[in-house]
């Protein structure tokens, strides 16, 4: 199959979080497995620094009225990743000229995704007559409005398309003009088609346009449809799920970046069979983040954006019961000022026990994953989660908080004496972080028994060459909803 990505960042040349991962691991994968994939990205800047071919025009736009009335200058342009895949480069400088560096890489303005949609778009129809995707396939908010164009043309005249919710909480949200801005008619703006609570969501609009629908866990397929975490949309995918055009595809991760016998970031490489070389990268990363250096003291990693829904606060709030119960915490990430401060805070407050390190570093991100014992996520909702199983990868046994992907890779230790990777805390409070801490605490000081589960985790696959054959079932299901196999035309009602 063609296969085209549309994606608004990529790992590693254009992160911003963990959407970036998947896009530059998912395509591998199924380039890997004999489709033709290319990536349709926004051409920042900061993408100059790291393609690994010259970026060559490969097709003019035409006369398009979208365009000509936003940014009549627009181009596209082809280069090769550094994965080796090649890329539709969409440059727009009044949209996208900014970002230099991964904290510019997003405007608010919908404008220019409604350009980035639009141009996705009119490469999903044949704007480079060298290449005419069978499949387009869509990720978060800032690429629905490439669902909403394709899905206006006659089913045999498109592709087929598949939309990935990456999270739900990030809607996309506008006002009403933005329709006609996009040029798309009123028709279209009611409950059961683009009009979202007044106004406009390129999310629900991406939704209700593609053929199937997917998201990042099993479980948090099925949280979405409910008030809690639905965010007005339960309604809407409990629908598509009833049609079965909506499913929970767990993410995988790249399982030769994310290597302890091959990361060069660690001090001393080790692997599932051998772990000896844990312990010097534990008492490298004591060093690193200004711990008193102590082989026996359990370390709890943390690596994610600085935020509510990872839990951040309720960490602040524990830091003195988890340093009172005798571990020492590694932090690292950049997000909310006023958690980031905290953090801080407690790290000046117990000196030697807390270590704080605020922003976006890759080579620290692997020693704290390498050198600590324990890995941290008490997220109040986790779509899927890469840190738990980049976390099993490095041997650091994830402490994690029941729900979404976290509860669909981690399997409790006291529930699973034989198979168990992790521990499950129920609710999002710093009593129950404490809690599931103070277990992983009591089974660490059973070396042997602790080892098993070290080893374990290690030794599980969660590569994306696991998961990419789930996405060819997806694309064959796309393609029998866009033969008319449902009876909406262009979208889903809800």
């Amino acid at each position: 199959m063609r296969i085209l990505f549309v994606a608004a960042e990529i790992e590693p040349e254009a992160k911003v979080g963990g959407l970036a991962d998947v896009i530059g691991a998912l395509p591998t994968a199924l380039a890997g497995l004999g489709h033709d994939v290319r990536i349709a990205l926004p051409h920042y800047p900061l993408l100059d620094e790291s393609l690994r071919s010259r970026r060559e025009p490969i097709c003019k736009l035409g006369d398009d009225r979208v365009l000509r009335d936003l940014d009549p200058d627009v181009t596209v342009a082809m280069a090769e990743l550094t994965c080796g895949l090649r890329a539709y480069l969409i440059r727009s400088d009044r949209w996208f000229g900014q970002g230099d560096q991964s904290e510019r890489l997003y405007t608010s303005d919908a404008q220019a995704y409604v350009v980035f949609g639009r141009v996705a778009a009119l490469l999903g129809q044949g704007a480079d007559p060298d290449w005419i995707p069978d499949i387009v396939h869509a990720h978060d908010w800032h690429t629905g409005m490439a669902m909403v164009y394709l899905a206006q043309l006659p089913r045999s005249q498109r592709p087929a398309l598949v939309y990935t919710v990456h999270n739900l909480a990030y809607t996309g949200q506008f006002g009403s003009n933005v329709m006609e801005v996009a040029h798309l008619p009123w028709s279209r703006f009611t409950w059961d088609g683009l009009e979202y609570y007044g106004g406009f969501s390129f999310l629900k609009a991406g939704i209700v346009s593609a053929d199937m629908v997917t998201t990042v866990s099993d479980t948090y397929a099925r949280e979405v449809q409910t008030p809690e975490y639905g965010g007005g949309l339960e309604g809407l995918m409990a629908y598509l799920h009833t049609q079965g055009r909506f499913v929970g595809i767990v993410n995988g991760i790249d399982a030769k970046r994310n290597d302890p016998w091959s990361d060069a970031s660690l001090a001393v490489p080790y692997a599932w069979d051998d772990i000896s070389g844990k312990r010097e990268c534990k008492a490298q990363l004591q060093t690193d983040m200004g711990l008193r250096v102590s082989p026996r003291t359990p370390i709890i990693g943390m690596v994610s954006r600085i935020c509510e829904q990872k839990g951040h606060d309720l960490v602040s709030e524990a830091v003195d019961d988890l340093v009172d119960m005798g571990v020492q915490l590694a932090i690292l990430g950049v997000g909310d000022e006023t958690m980031s401060a905290a953090l801080q805070d407690a790290s000046k407050r117990r000196p030697g026990e807390i270590g704080v390190r605020i922003g976006f570093d890759a080579y620290l991100a692997s020693r704290v994953y390498a050198g600590s014992d324990l890995f941290l996520m008490p997220s109040r909702f986790e779509p899927c989660g890469l840190g738990q199983m980049i976390a099993l990868r490095y041997g650091s046994v994830p402490v994690v908080r029941r729900t979404g992907g976290l509860a669909d890779t981690i399997r409790d230790i006291g529930e699973f004496r034989r198979t168990g990777n992790g521990l499950l805390f129920e609710a999002p409070t710093p009593a129950d972080i404490v809690g599931g801490v103070a277990r992983a605490v009591s089974a660490y000081r059973d070396k042997r028994r602790w080892e098993r589960i070290v080893r374990r985790g290690m030794a599980e696959d969660h590569d994306w060459s696991r998961v990419a054959p789930e996405y060819e079932r997806i694309y064959r299901r796309a393609f029998q909803v866009r033969g008319g196999e449902t009876d909406d035309e262009g979208g889903a009602s809800a």
